[in-house]
C-alpha cells in the first residue's frame, strides 16, 4: 500500500515542480502579468498542489511508520537496558515540517490573491 503512495507523491511533487519551473521561465523572459491566463494557471496549479503533497507526505509518514517502529534496525541499543527508538524520528520531523508547511501556504496563498488583484484593478 506505501508504493501507490509514494508514486502519487512522486507524480504530484514532478508536476508541481514542472509548473514551477515554467512559470520560473515564464517571469525570467520578462512576462510578468501579459499572459494573465498563463500565469494565472500556475499560481493555482502551485497553491493546490502543494497541499495535496505535503498531505500525501503525511500520509506515507504514517502508513510507514508502524512497520518503522517494529523495524529492529530502527532500533539503537546503547546499553543493555536502554534502548532509542529511531523511529519517533519520523514524527518529530513530521512536526517539524508543519510550520514551513503553514509558512509556504500562506506566502502562495498571498501570492495567488495579489495576482488576482492586478488582474482586477487591470481590467
Amino acid at each position: 500500500m506505501q508504493h501507490n503512495w509514494v508514486v502519487f507523491w512522486i507524480v504530484v511533487r514532478s508536476a508541481r515542480k514542472l509548473v514551477r519551473y515554467f512559470h520560473r521561465i515564464y517571469l525570467d523572459m520578462g512576462f510578468r502579468h501579459e499572459v494573465y491566463p498563463l500565469e494565472w494557471f500556475c499560481i493555482t496549479a502551485l497553491t493546490f498542489s502543494f497541499p495535496v503533497e505535503y498531505l500525501t507526505s503525511l500520509v506515507i509518514v504514517l502508513v510507514t511508520f508502524p512497520v518503522a517502529r517494529y523495524s529492529s534496525s530502527m532500533q539503537m541499543v546503547l546499553h543493555e537496558n536502554f534502548v532509542i527508538d529511531m523511529s519517533l524520528s519520523y514524527l518529530v520531523l513530521l512536526f517539524i515540517s508543519l510550520p514551513y508547511f503553514l509558512s509556504t501556504l500562506v506566502y502562495i496563498c498571498r501570492k495567488r490573491s495579489h495576482q488576482l488583484a492586478i488582474k482586477h484593478q487591470i481590467s
